[in-house]
């Protein structure tokens, strides 16, 4: 079974980092997973999340793990 393109996209960022996300709809090119990735930095006094940047990862490094992991 193949799993569905979003699932790997998202296993691949999990093994970049420890940073919780979310990802909107599929991105596929560097300038969609800039839009569409939301890092999750913190939470304020209501516990709701705080979005941020996660420089730590980068598009060149979800790219080639995301096509490691679809590869099999």
């Amino acid at each position: 079974m193949t799993l569905p393109n979003n699932i790997i996209l998202s296993n691949a960022i999990k093994s970049l980092t420890d940073v919780d996300f979310i990802i909107n709809g599929m991105p596929e090119t560097e300038a969609e997973i800039a839009k569409n990735v939301k890092w999750i930095v913190g939470e304020d006094s209501a516990e709701r999340a705080i979005y941020g940047d996660n420089n730590a990862v980068t598009w060149a490094q979800i790219k080639t793990k995301y096509d490691e992991l679809k590869a099999g």
